[in-house]
């Protein structure tokens, strides 16, 4: 993963470009910006009240909300259909991973909300056609 610092010198290169645009665009880029930022506290607080992959959903990462749910899916129905040995082994281990990338991610929040508006801003950007030196 990519580290803080670098996360933040791309943020400040990308406020760097906004302030250079003119009085309407920069008008009409935060207009564009503010629906799509996401908040690292927000990530956070969903994230740790339902593990079951809501986080995902604010970050619009539908793909890993459904991997999430569908894992849990299957610990659950694991868990009610064992009598015990394997099925009870394999439910609990898929609930363990659940729980550990949940922990993870939620310790990752700040980063990982970071990097998703680093990643938004940057595409509003280029609508507008400002391409700016080492960034992608």
């Amino acid at each position: 993963m990519v580290k803080m610092e670098e996360l933040n010198r791309e943020a400040d290169a990308i406020r760097d470009a906004v302030f250079s645009m003119n009085e309407d665009k920069r008008r009409e880029y935060y207009d564009k910006e503010g629906r799509v930022l996401a908040d690292p506290d927000t990530y956070a607080v969903l994230n740790y009240f339902f593990f079951i992959g809501i986080h995902h959903l604010y970050l619009r990462r539908f793909t890993a909300f459904f991997v999430d749910m569908l894992v849990l899916i299957a610990a659950l129905v694991t868990l009610h259909n064992s009598e015990g040995g394997t099925g009870l082994v394999c439910g609990s281990l898929m609930i363990a991973f659940i729980t550990i990338k949940g922990v993870y991610e939620l310790m990752m929040s700040q980063k990982i909300v970071t990097q998703h508006n680093n990643n938004k801003a940057k595409a509003i950007l280029s609508d507008f056609n400002i391409k700016m030196p080492g960034l992608g």
